[in-house]
């Protein structure tokens, strides 16, 4: 059995904040708790991803340019990593 994840509750919610995105999970065809787990899940994805790229930027300081060639190179190995993550998640994200 595996552990019990933690619930999230947001409160004072704007009425018309709450019906787009029921129509967006609507529009989807997943639940609403579904289509706000994805959400978070996204959000934490692109703030890990700014840490990442902060860190990077940090540890590259000193080195001089960077050419296309490498920054298209990097750009591609992340999305690849965040696909993979995508692909490893996506049974949470089922209707």
């Amino acid at each position: 059995m595996s552990p019990a994840m933690p619930d999230l509750l947001i409160r004072n919610v704007d009425d018309a904040d709450l019906a787009e995105l029921r129509k967006a999970a609507q529009a989807e065809g997943i639940s609403m708790q579904s289509y706000m787990l994805r959400t978070v899940q996204r959000q934490v994805t692109y703030e890990r991803r700014q840490a990442t790229l902060a860190t990077i930027r940090n540890e590259l300081r000193g080195y001089g340019e960077m050419t296309d060639e490498d920054r298209a190179s990097v750009r591609q190995a992340m999305d690849d990593a965040i696909d993979e993550l995508g692909e490893r998640h996506a049974d949470r994200l089922a209707p």
